[in-house]
Parts: C-alpha cells; sequence; structure tokens
C-alpha cells in the first residue's frame, strides 16, 4: 500500500483522486480493494493518510453516496 500511495501522489498533481482531480476507475477499484481489507482490519487505514482522504472523497461523490445509502 505504500507504493500504491506513492505512485498517487506522482500522479495525482496534489489532488484526492488517482489521476488529477476527476474520479476515475482507478479511484473505483481502490475504494472496492480498501472496502474488503476494512472489513478484516478497520484500522488499515490510519498508515495511509492519501488513502484514507481517497476513500473520504469517493464516498461523497453524489452517485455514490447515493449508492451507498441504498
Amino acid at each position: 500500500m505504500q507504493n500504491l500511495e506513492i505512485l498517487a501522489n506522482a500522479y495525482s498533481n496534489g489532488g484526492l483522486f488517482f489521476v488529477g482531480n476527476h474520479l476515475t476507475w482507478c479511484d473505483l477499484f481502490a475504494y472496492d480493494m480498501l472496502e474488503n481489507i476494512l472489513h478484516v482490519d478497520s484500522s488499515f487505514l490510519s498508515r495511509y493518510s492519501w488513502l484514507q482522504r481517497n476513500r473520504q472523497e469517493v464516498e461523497q461523490q453524489p452517485n455514490i453516496a447515493a449508492y451507498l445509502k441504498s
């Protein structure tokens, strides 16, 4: 995961998404992968601040938020 954060910081241009300032399939893939990990270890993201912020940003997207509420 540390390498994933390094890559994200290199390509995100300082934003909260993996590629630029817009949600992409990379963000959705990471979100899904992290959800599975968090079911096993709920404190996992505490070590990865960028991934934690990315996850929160994905959850705040209107269509994603509506889906998660349903």
